[in-house]
């Protein structure tokens, strides 16, 4: 069976806000992380009618304090307070929201946030420092060989090429370096397998049965390019917000010709082999319907699923714990049910008569919403 495109849309986009985060929801989220480092936990904050959750360390290029609005959200990263630097804020889209929302209201969501914790900013110098650009296929028995992707004469004889193998079979390629032009290609669902990513099944499931409804979601490859921000600048400089989006689609272009996929011949000049019919596809798509986005919603059932293996996970190390607690009091096995019961009837009472409890208990469930998007 040939080649089928399943999905298309942004996978990531990275971008700094120029302006200034007042000092009074700084000095909170100073607060929240380091509750966080004692805890050595993400802590959840609430702001005005803003839920964030506070990571216990910072994030690079010299931003103190790292945030998250959700895993459909993003990660914000903000700089220390009283810094000098215009560029008060960096800002990674989550590739589950860019899925399942769009760019464009996920950009509004962020947008918002900023507004109702009263930071100044200039949306018109808000500048992309990396976009990325995934496509999906349903390629069943699909073999990738290094030695069929022609690289554009001007590229460095030295390209910077990673490949992960299972036996033969490579899953997994990537060629070129950040922070310039790079294109992977690897088995996304033998990823998802091995992470057990529920979401992504999901959504790819979804846009399977849309297209291939008699077909099972057992064969994905995806095909991402990637673009940091010296690709970017070769486009648009600078990188602002506006100009860099309306050149994306040539970007990406460029892209796919500047790195092929090729079907081999006899010839013995490899520019000359026809595209492989995957790259015929992405390059399709790129010209024609790169504007087009379809959200999808990951379903009830999976986000249930996600809640319950979570719980299910705490409730496996509660019971470690458990065993581990009575053989501490030299508990024998016949007695570890009255243990048991007796002994977390007290700690159950010791906590129920915490000054803090109500507190605690909201604090947790904050938490949970904004980790794992989803709650029991």
């Amino acid at each position: 069976m040939s080649p089928t495109l399943i999905r298309a849309g942004f996978d990531t986009v990275e971008y700094a806000v120029y302006g200034k985060v007042p000092e009074a929801f700084l000095r909170l989220v100073a607060e929240a992380k380091q509750k966080a480092l004692e805890t050595r936990k993400a802590h959840p904050m609430r702001y005005k009618d803003v839920s964030i959750l506070v990571q216990p360390n910072g994030g690079q290029g010299g931003f103190t304090y790292l945030i998250s609005t959700g895993p459909y959200g993003a990660t914000i990263k903000f700089r220390e307070i009283g810094s000098r630097d215009p560029f008060c804020a960096h800002i990674k889209l989550s590739a589950y929201g860019l899925a399942t929302k769009g760019l464009k209201q996920l950009k509004s969501e962020c947008d918002d946030l900023f507004s109702k914790i009263k930071a100044v900013t200039n949306s018109e110098n808000t500048r992309i420092s990396r976009m990325d650009y995934a496509l999906d296929f349903y390629a069943p028995h699909l073999a990738v060989d290094t030695n069929n992707f022609v690289t554009h004469a001007k590229r460095s004889k030295t390209e910077n090429i990673e490949r992960r193998t299972t036996g033969d079979r490579v899953n997994y390629l990537r060629i070129g370096g950040m922070p310039r032009t790079q294109l992977c290609i690897y088995d996304k669902h033998a990823q998802t397998q091995i992470k057990s990513d529920l979401v992504w099944r999901d959504i790819y499931s979804s846009c399977l049965r849309q297209i291939l409804p008699e077909t099972e979601a057992n064969s994905w490859w995806r095909v991402e390019f990637r673009l940091g921000k010296d690709a970017i600048d070769q486009v648009v400089s600078p990188r602002l917000w506006g100009p860099a989006l309306a050149q994306a689609a040539p970007a990406f272009r460029s892209a796919s010709d500047k790195i092929s996929w090729r079907t081999p011949t006899d010839d013995s000049n490899r520019s000359r082999w026809p595209l492989h019919p995957i790259w015929e596809i992405a390059r399709n798509h790129l010209h024609n319907d790169f504007e087009i986005f379809n959200p999808v919603e990951v379903s009830a059932a999976t986000r249930k699923l996600i809640a319950e293996n979570y719980v299910a996970g705490l409730e496996s190390q509660c019971e470690g714990l458990v065993l581990t607690i009575a053989a501490a009091y030299d508990v024998q096995a016949e007695k570890l049910s009255e243990f048991v019961r007796n002994h977390f009837l007290m700690i159950g009472k010791r906590l129920s008569e915490r000054a803090d409890i109500e507190d605690q208990m909201a604090a947790r469930r904050e938490r949970q919403i904004l980790l794992r998007g989803c709650t029991t």
